[in-house]
């Protein structure tokens, strides 16, 4: 995550489904909520995060008319950080947010000893995400650019882009749902990329058998991998469904229901 994708469009998916999983506009309980950011720092050489036009369609108020508005709010003075939606009351009342920014800027890369460095500052790092989000029903990875690729080892610099099967697995509580964040990309179809990354989740996450992609399919293709609790199974698949034949219907994509 970077700041600068505050309120784009697939924001605005991101936390429509959480506040539909949490119980915010669904009937029900409502599940706590924790969200590790993996926030890394502001990037300027793309055009990316500048999404903010759905703003202005009345077609996608009518998903989530609240949050839909305090997101406007929250954009209508040009500064963009997710510090905001911390502070605001959208997502569940309670909800830990760890916002660590998680970078090896100024760390030499060369070397064993400097390469042993950078791995345990993201030790470190991770071992405070998993305390700040402790005691929480669902816990929502919102790394970068999704899961680890196989060109990008954990002390490079480009690997605060990705999450690591080894973390997820710290994450992965029987008690607990992940919901975690994925960016597709164009080398194939969005459908047979989901279908491989479901193999990954068999092979390498207890209980991947049960993961539930999401996709939306507003601006760049992400999906949002949902790894229920066996206590929450029945629940947050009662949730997406009803969000399937809801306003969002025209934006998202499930599989597996």
């Amino acid at each position: 995550m970077q700041n600068r994708y505050f309120g784009d469009v697939g924001d605005y998916g991101k936390y429509g489904l959480l506040r539909k999983l949490c119980g915010i506009t669904s009937v029900g309980p409502t599940l706590s909520l924790g969200i590790v950011w993996y926030l890394v720092p502001d990037e300027g050489h793309n055009e990316d995060g500048k999404h903010t036009s759905y703003l202005r369609k009345p077609d996608y108020r009518q998903c989530d008319p609240t949050l839909f508005d305090g997101l406007n709010r929250m954009l209508s003075d040009g500064q963009r950080v997710v510090a905001k939606i911390q502070q605001s009351d959208l997502l569940p009342k309670g909800t830990a947010f760890f916002e660590n920014l998680l970078s090896y800027k100024g760390m030499p890369i060369t070397g064993v000893e400097n390469k042993k460095a950078r791995l345990s500052m993201r030790r470190k790092w991770l071992s405070d995400a998993l305390d700040a989000a402790q005691n929480r029903d669902i816990i929502f990875l919102d790394p970068d650019n999704g899961f680890q690729v196989k060109s990008v080892p954990k002390h490079a610099d480009k690997a605060v882009k990705y999450i690591f099967w080894d973390e997820l697995n710290e994450f992965c509580a029987e008690d607990r749902t992940l919901v975690i964040y994925h960016h597709l990309n164009r080398t194939l179809p969005s459908r047979d990329q989901i279908q491989l990354k479901l193999e990954e989740f068999r092979n390498n996450l207890p209980r991947g058998e049960a993961t539930i992609p999401l996709l939306f399919k507003r601006g760049s293709h992400r999906v949002f991998f949902i790894v229920p609790a066996h206590r929450h199974r029945s629940l947050v698949s009662d949730r997406l469904r009803k969000m399937r034949i809801s306003a969002w219907a025209p934006h998202i994509e499930l599989f597996g229901l």
